[in-house]
């Protein structure tokens, strides 16, 4: 479903041409159409699929929740909106009310959107402290409310979970899973995200790859989120060829989404300059 939907917003952006802020109809659209083939959906996407298909518009369609798919879907926007983050927040918040009102959800995928864009324009040195300035500046200002941390009786917000990333990197990763517990609550799966790449992402793409699929829980989310970001660092040569041959599922659509968002981003460059 990570997949699915990531595929799913980069269509709904690169259809909307450079139109200021792509259409809620057509996202929500596109996530009716996407439920009745769904793989592994999350309740709440799920939910927001049903309930737009039976007409209901997409400000009204999502569930309350703070589950993470709406970060993991993002991260296309951030290609899209490299370096804007005005349209990137317009842009999440329209496709993360179709299937999650929670606002930590929201906060999520701006999250997933902004560290792209500062990955795509970095260098192949990422410093750790960098990387989360980056994640949670766009949250800045945001009234987020406080969740577990893990299994204790502590709870923070999303913003500080991140923030706290750089004091556990020496920690060993099996100790950093069950502080984080990394479920597909987005104030769990995402502060995971975040130490994996800057324990690994910067200097062992495929280390870190292989670590966020292994470790249980909501695996294949923070894989992606993970694969998301090493991508947007290092390019497809990061990976081994057996995972981007051609063998890859829906790699075609991929590759020429990809090439479509990179093309409207050049674009605006050009109409701007």
């Amino acid at each position: 479903d990570d997949t699915q939907l990531s595929l799913a917003v980069a269509g709904w952006l690169t259809d909307a041409g450079a139109a200021r802020l792509p259409d809620g109809d057509d996202f929500g659209r596109r996530v009716a159409e996407w439920g009745p083939v769904a793989r592994g959906a999350g309740l709440g996407s799920s939910t927001a699929a049903a309930n737009l298909a039976t007409g209901v518009p997409w400000w009204e369609s999502g569930s309350p929740t703070y589950g993470n798919g709406v970060a993991m879907r993002s991260a296309a926007i951030g290609l899209r909106y490299q370096g804007d983050l005005g349209r990137m927040r317009d842009a999440v918040a329209v496709s993360g009310l179709a299937t999650h009102r929670h606002a930590s959800a929201v906060a999520g995928g701006l999250v997933l959107a902004a560290v792209t864009s500062y990955l795509v324009a970095a260098g192949d040195d990422v410093d750790a402290r960098a990387l989360v300035d980056a994640a949670i500046a766009p949250l800045a200002g945001l009234a987020l409310p406080e969740h577990p941390v893990g299994g204790s009786e502590d709870r923070a917000t999303l913003v500080d979970l991140i923030a706290s990333v750089p004091s556990l990197l020496d920690e060993d990763v099996e100790s950093v899973f069950d502080h984080f517990y990394n479920g597909s609550a987005v104030f769990q799966s995402l502060p995971m995200t975040v130490w994996l790449f800057c324990r690994y992402g910067g200097t062992d793409p495929e280390e870190a790859m292989v670590i966020a699929a292994s470790g249980g829980r909501d695996a294949d989310t923070i894989a992606a989120m993970v694969g998301n970001w090493v991508g947007a660092l290092h390019g497809t040569r990061a990976f081994p060829e057996r995972w981007t041959g051609p063998e890859l599922e829906y790699r075609d659509e991929l590759v020429s989404l990809a090439e479509s968002l990179y093309g409207l981003w050049v674009g605006d460059r050009t109409r701007s300059s």
